[in-house]
């Protein structure tokens, strides 16, 4: 317990070593670590205001001068030893008034030896650090896949900690069908360890992904190859990107919900869910389809950029404002996220990988059409979607949210009627001739019977009271809602 009076420099074990000398028989202690100059890494005293200079001075020839002159009369060295080598000095002074005993001599020989282990850790985890940032980055892919009306950018920001570095990826792959393969994940761990899973991982991913469609399933099958050879464990998201139609296919393992970035500048997350890969038992989530409109960006991440000096929450908050406030000109959305995000703070606790998909608004027509999984998270993303259409082709704001609140009832009564399994999506397709907006949602399966309530069963009227046409046909394996305005 430190006295009244003392001083303390430094922090951890070293710290606590000068601490614990000039409690129990010392006037001043410093430590003293190669390859940390010839300062003191820690120092302690007795009576800071007559000893708290000697503390700052170098190690050198003369210094044992200055502190007999400064009233020590008795000057202590003792090696901190590594493998027989010198890797730092613990010096104990006393003045004239203190005797130092044998067993002063035993207190410190011990606790040098706690030093010495402790420096060895410490060296073992710094060369752990090394080797698995570097490894980890050789592993990151050097380029992304890109191709004509979409742009693929991503950025990796290690943690500075060295016992926290390893274990987050992002990839991007050639199906070999015109379709990108996308992958985001962080192995549960850090260190060197960690990053080998890391590799395991992805690589399980990539070659799973030419044998099915199925997001859901390709990570079914991670999960069993992962808890058969024991890898470990790990939260992902793996899918198939069209870039000819903008359609995204994902499915989820633990991981945090990816953000969407609209063409309008407002962002929301998008659906997610399943449990970690690597327990064997465990079902990832469904697969979630959702179409990219002209100008949108899909930011997959990892956690670190949600809990970076904050809780999650209030990290989710941060993340979706940054996201708007992000320039759209810059063609660098992840590194600009990142630059929002850390604000220019180099500590970081754990690490930060974030993957960016951005459909160019070049792919903007005049006939569009939209796939969505049959769930509620995914109306808001049509209407959001229909609402950029919209905007581009319909003058006039009344008319716009007319469109948009008939479109709306359609889209909640499609996934509240459909066929409502794992995987069910609904489409809509978008058409403007002339003047003429033509709009078109399909669902599968038939709309099955609701009994009516008070606050409910007024879809329908809505619907024919903004359009100027409505036509529902509904058979048994299909729904459709064709709605015209002008």
């Amino acid at each position: 317990m430190r006295k009244f009076g003392e001083s303390v420099k430094g922090s951890g074990i070293t710290a606590r070593v000068a601490e614990l000398c000039v409690a129990e028989f010392a006037d001043l202690c410093a430590v003293y670590l190669r390859g940390n100059g010839p300062s003191a890494v820690a120092a302690a005293s007795r009576d800071p205001e007559r000893f708290e200079p000697l503390l700052t001075i170098p190690r050198d020839d003369s210094y044992a001068d200055v502190f007999r002159s400064a009233g020590i009369t008795t000057l202590l060295e003792e090696p901190i030893l590594l493998a027989g080598r010198v890797v730092g000095t613990v010096v104990v002074g006393l003045t004239a008034s203190r005797r130092l005993t044998q067993a002063n001599r035993r207190s410190l020989a011990l606790m040098c030896l706690i030093l010495s282990d402790a420096v060895d850790q410490t060296e073992q985890l710094s060369l752990h650090y090394h080797v698995s940032k570097r490894l980890q980055q050789a592993m990151l892919p050097a380029t992304l896949t890109n191709v004509d009306g979409l742009r693929i950018d991503a950025a990796y920001r290690p943690a500075t900690s060295e016992s926290d570095v390893g274990g987050d990826w992002y990839d991007t792959f050639d199906i070999g069908d015109g379709t990108i393969g996308i992958s985001i994940g962080d192995v549960v761990g850090h260190g060197l360890e960690a990053t080998v899973a890391m590799s395991e991982v992805r690589s399980a991913i990539r070659a799973t992904a030419g044998t099915t469609a199925s997001p859901s399933l390709l990570l079914t099958r991670v999960d069993e190859l992962m808890s058969m050879q024991g890898i470990g464990m790990a939260t992902a998201i793996a899918g198939f990107y069209d870039p000819r139609s903008g359609v995204l296919r994902y499915a989820s393992a633990g991981h945090p919900a990816p953000a969407l970035l609209q063409p309008s500048g407002s962002a929301l997350f998008m659906p997610a869910g399943g449990l970690l890969l690597g327990l064997g038992f465990s079902k990832p989530g469904e697969d979630i389809t959702i179409t990219l409109a002209p100008g949108a960006t899909v930011f997959l991440y990892t956690d670190g950029l949600l809990e970076y000096g904050r809780d999650v929450l209030a990290g989710e908050q941060m993340l979706l404002a940054a996201l708007e406030r992000l320039d759209v000109a810059d063609r660098h959305y992840a590194e600009a996220l990142h630059a929002i995000l850390f604000n220019g703070n180099l500590a970081n606790a754990d690490d930060c990988a974030t993957l960016a998909i951005h459909r160019g608004k070049d792919n903007a027509s005049a006939l569009e059409r939209f796939t969505y999984s049959s769930i509620p998270q995914c109306a808001t993303l049509a209407r959001e979607a229909l609402r950029n259409f919209s905007e581009r082709f319909i003058s006039g704001r009344e008319r716009r949210f007319e469109v948009l609140t008939a479109v709306g009832e359609a889209v909640a009564n499609a996934i509240e009627h459909g066929e409502n399994q794992d995987g069910s999506v609904f489409e809509i397709e978008a058409r403007v001739r002339s003047d003429t907006l033509l709009v078109e949602i399909r669902n599968h399966g038939h709309w099955r019977p609701f009994t009516p309530r008070v606050d409910r069963g007024r879809g329908l009227q809505i619907m024919r009271a903004y359009a100027n046409n409505l036509e529902i046909s509904s058979a048994q394996e299909e729904t459709r809602v064709r709605m015209i305005f002008t």
